[in-house]
Parts: C-alpha cells; structure tokens; sequence
C-alpha cells in the first residue's frame, strides 16, 4: 500500500463511519507538495453533538484501512467541546506516514484557537511526544531544513 492509497483510505473510512460527516486531506498530501518524508494530514468534520462518539470509534475505522499501532490525543483539545488532534501511527509503515487526524463539529470555528481548557500534563505521554519531536528533527533534516531541526531537539 502507498501513502496515497493509505491516505485515501483513511478519508473514505471516516467518511463513511460517521453520517454527515466529511473527511478531507489537508496539508502537503492536498496541495500536491508531499514529498518523501511528509506525513498524512486529515481534517474530519462531524454532525454537532456526534464529536465524543465519533472519536471513540476512530481507532476501529482506522483498523479496517490497516492495522494501528498507537493513537494519541493531542492535550491541547483534550478537553474542548467540540474539537480534537488525534495522532495515529499505523503499524508495519514507514514512521513519516504518521496520520495528524483534526476532528472538530460543524459549528466549531475551524481557526487556530479554541477556548478550551488545556490539558494536564500528566495528559500527554512524554515518550510519544519525545519520540514525535524526534521524528520531526529527523524531518527537517532530511528536507535541509537545520534551523527547524534544531528547534524541535
């Protein structure tokens, strides 16, 4: 399976798993800027009220497009309402296929800031978020981007 198959995969499973939902890439994967090291980024918007049901089967729908070795949440929608970042690493795939999986409702402002509450620190595993700033510096080293690398070690 490709990136691209995998990805497609992904947006035609949340699509289907949530009614009125709609699932679309975003990022470099959409603008058609992916290269060799980009991740796969989906934004999934999903009926209001439907946010908490919706999330709790994710990991189900992703398993039927290929096996999942981890999700995570981000802690900084941890406790909003009406949004969520879910990281998700699937098994047996290269580690740059990392999916970034932004779920929000409908009436949610779809712009970088939320007013909820953040998350506690005991809310976001330190090796999984140790082990993503890694793979970020691994990133940007690879695209010869030294100033980004640095930042994230």
């Amino acid at each position: 399976m490709t990136r691209a198959q995998l990805a497609d995969a992904v947006v035609t499973a949340l699509a289907a798993a949530c009614p009125s939902s709609v699932a679309r890439l975003r990022g470099s994967l959409a603008a058609g800027t992916a290269d060799a090291f980009s991740d796969i980024d989906v934004e999934w918007v999903v009926r209001d009220g439907r946010l908490v049901s919706c999330v709790a089967d994710v990991r189900a729908v992703l398993e039927r497009v290929h096996p999942v070795a981890a999700v995570r949440t981000s802690p900084d929608f941890f406790h909003s309402p009406q949004r969520r970042l879910l990281f998700v690493r699937f098994s047996d795939v290269p580690l740059f296929w990392w999916l970034d999986l932004a779920v929000w409702e409908a009436s949610a402002a779809t712009g970088p800031d939320d007013p909820s509450t953040h998350a506690r620190d005991d809310e976001w595993s330190r090796p999984a978020s140790a082990l993503a700033n890694a793979l970020g510096a691994i990133k940007a080293v690879a695209r010869g981007h030294l100033d980004d690398a640095n930042g994230l070690l």
